[in-house]
């Protein structure tokens, strides 16, 4: 691997042009590589409005410019999360906590008389005063318009690296994370410059993800999802090549993965979505979901409609769970084992494919 080129240059904008520049998509917070936005809590988020409108400062974001045949793509790749809740804040999404630390804003505003004009000393010059604002439970659209244009004014720092390759991006997004909270399914996540596109794709749009209760909002943010889809790919296509951690899966998959593999995930788990029963919400666990659709792939070979599968999963929890093969039952297994060893996995498949093809009649 060549060493990654140093080619940066530094500028500041206004908090007010950055979104701007969002809006007219010139730049981009989607990168497939990128984590989703809405990490934050409510205190971190009420600390980072208050910075700006203090005008302290904040740490800079980083862009990476990508050269593609359609031009030049612009890529926020460090920054997104306070990008986001400065949007959020500027466009109503929340109003600010009462645990503000001094809270009390002091500026400078120019005095006005009884009637609204503005006050003149003799010689017929404008006459200021001191003012406060308690920023405590307050929304953007609450403070005053001398703190609105502070806000929108904020300057905030961009480096910006030029001319990145995809494997140059995701390099910058994992040094630039480690000195931060970075989920381990996040960081899996930017290993896979060549399939993230199709990763993201299941994990953001296909519907077992998105429309039912099945996993946590957390979950949806914090880059389980996406865990699940790689996991999936692997168990089903590469199971020999079954590893537990999570980035050398994403690893292996972005050498060796077909887009196809993805696509055919992303179709089962339409079909998996046309029988779904809110009883079977503990079965799709984040833990275990990818066994699941392993299972569902194998059946999808068989001469049976979708409706005989979701029949083997209401007999599963109505008792199949616990019946034995080989000595031991899937529960066992489940709460004394680790969920991602080769050898659990591989036993895990083994009884739910034994009890399947009981359940179905199959010798």
């Amino acid at each position: 691997m060549e060493l990654v080129r140093d080619r940066r240059v530094k500028d500041a904008y206004m908090n007010s042009t950055i979104q701007n520049m969002f809006y007219r998509g010139e730049l981009r917070k989607d990168h497939p590589l990128q984590r989703k936005p809405d990490q934050w809590n409510k205190k971190d988020k009420d600390a980072l409005i208050a910075t700006v409108l203090k005008d302290e400062d904040i740490d800079s974001i980083k862009v990476c410019e990508q050269l593609t045949e359609n031009g030049a793509a612009l890529w926020v790749i460090d920054g997104l999360q306070r990008l986001t809740v400065l949007d959020g804040y500027r466009n109503g999404a929340f109003k600010l906590g009462k645990k503000i630390e001094f809270p009390v804003l002091v500026y400078q505003k120019v005095k006005r008389d009884g009637k609204g004009r503005i006050a003149r000393d003799g010689k017929d010059n404008y006459i200021y005063e001191k003012a406060e604002f308690d920023i405590r439970g307050k929304g953007y659209g609450d403070l005053p318009d001398e703190l609105k244009e502070r806000f929108d004014h904020y300057k905030i720092d961009v480096v910006k690296h030029l001319d990145c390759s995809d494997e140059e991006i995701g390099y910058h997004i994992r040094r630039y994370n480690r000195q931060k909270s970075m989920t381990v399914s996040q960081n899996a996540v930017s290993y896979m410059d060549n399939i993230a596109g199709e990763v993201k794709k299941i994990s953001y749009n296909n519907r077992f993800f998105r429309e039912y209760d099945i996993y946590t909002e957390r979950e949806k943010s914090n880059g389980t999802i996406e865990r699940i889809v790689i996991e999936s790919v692997m168990c089903m296509y590469h199971l020999e090549h079954w590893m537990e951690q999570s980035h050398r899966i994403a690893a292996y998959l972005n050498r060796f993965a077909d887009k196809d593999e993805f696509a055919r995930l992303d179709s089962n788990l339409q079909r998996l979505g046309n029988i779904y029963e809110n009883r079977f919400q503990p079965i799709f666990s984040s833990k275990d979901s990818f066994i699941w659709f392993t299972l569902f792939e194998r059946f999808t070979a068989l001469p049976f409609e979708d409706t005989r599968f979701a029949g083997f999963l209401r007999a599963f929890q109505d008792g199949l769970c616990r019946r034995k093969v080989a000595g031991e039952c899937f529960v066992q297994i489940d709460r004394k084992r680790s969920a991602n060893d080769k050898a659990t996995v591989m036993k895990k498949l083994t009884i739910l494919e034994t009890l399947l093809y009981g359940f179905l009649h199959i010798p």
